[in-house]
């Protein structure tokens, strides 16, 4: 059985926000809870065309993704804007060389969140 924790599910972690650079934000009261990513493998634009096939409210699609904590946004943490990373992933010479720098810097720093361990029972 699955067992979903209320607050455990996050719809936010796009293909350019936890994926690639690897800015995934865990859950306060249970940070070892893995959250579940549907929207994983897609664009932040293909999730905005989904969210509005689905009527979810443009308040809601065109919210900046922040920590809730900081008064910051995952760009200005980051450093760097998604639709850089965006850019990036299709072209690496689509950036400038210190933002190419800062994403493939963000990208190695994180490579272990990429990859997640799991327990294999001999059967």
């Amino acid at each position: 059985p699955i067992h979903i924790l209320p607050g455990s599910c996050q719809l936010t972690d796009h293909k350019y926000q936890g994926k690639y650079p690897g800015h995934i934000s865990l859950s306060l009261c249970c940070p070892s809870v893995h959250d579940i990513s549907p929207i994983a493998d897609f664009t932040v634009d293909e999730v905005i065309k989904i969210g509005k096939y689905l009527n979810v409210p443009e308040k809601v699609l065109y919210k900046a993704p922040n920590d809730g904590l900081s008064n910051q946004t995952d760009e200005d943490k980051l450093g760097v804007k998604y639709k850089e990373i965006a850019s990036y992933i299709d072209d690496e010479n689509s950036v400038d060389e210190k933002t190419r720098a800062k994403i493939k810097r963000l990208h190695n720093n994180n490579k272990h969140k990429f990859v997640i361990p799991t327990y294999k029972r001999n059967e």
